[in-house]
């Protein structure tokens, strides 16, 4: 692709002229992998991680302009559901998330798809419970910690120092 110089010559009398050669957007594909950076990221829908894919022809020159279709799972969200490259044939893209895992991020141009997973982390936090263990009488001295954990939605307690005999948790009060 570019402008080329070509000379034409009929019975001594030579003629130039500049012929613009386009790169060929109907062989649009992928140059491999895209660029992956922020992977793995936490999954609390704040921190993302950004995908950059380049596109070229047939013949190796990058495609400005063309249209990448994008689609995430894992309840994924991305910034958009479409890019369009830039004059490098580059086109980037954020996805966040807020359940931990693997997430595939799919990529199409021109019926050529390419899939790569992605990565977000579960979120822990640790927080110091409000209510007062009780069996028959209240027991002081106690500090039971929860954690927190987004690994599928499900709550995960433990509990330090451990629980006093006869003692358990109820995860759906907290006590």
């Amino acid at each position: 692709a570019g402008d080329t110089a070509v000379t034409a010559q009929v019975n001594g009398q030579a003629q130039q002229a500049v012929v613009k050669f386009v790169p060929d957007a109907v062989s649009a594909r992928f140059t491999g992998t895209p660029v992956v950076t922020g992977s793995p990221a936490q999954a609390d829908n704040s921190e993302s991680i950004t995908l950059t894919y380049k596109v070229i022809d047939k013949s190796g020159n990058t495609l400005p302009n063309q249209t990448i279709t994008i689609s995430v799972n894992n309840n994924a969200v991305s910034d958009n559901s479409s890019v369009v490259t830039d004059n490098q044939g580059e086109a980037s893209f954020v996805v966040r998330n807020s359940q931990s895992g693997t997430t595939t991020v799919s990529a199409s141009i021109n019926s050529h798809d390419i899939s790569t997973d992605i990565i977000f982390k579960p979120v822990i936090r640790t927080v110091v419970a409000n209510k007062m263990l009780s069996a028959k009488a209240p027991v002081t001295g106690y500090a039971p910690v929860d954690t927190i954990s987004t690994t599928a939605g499900v709550l995960t307690y433990s509990i330090s120092p451990s629980l006093p005999a006869g003692l358990v948790l109820d995860s759906a009060t907290g006590v």
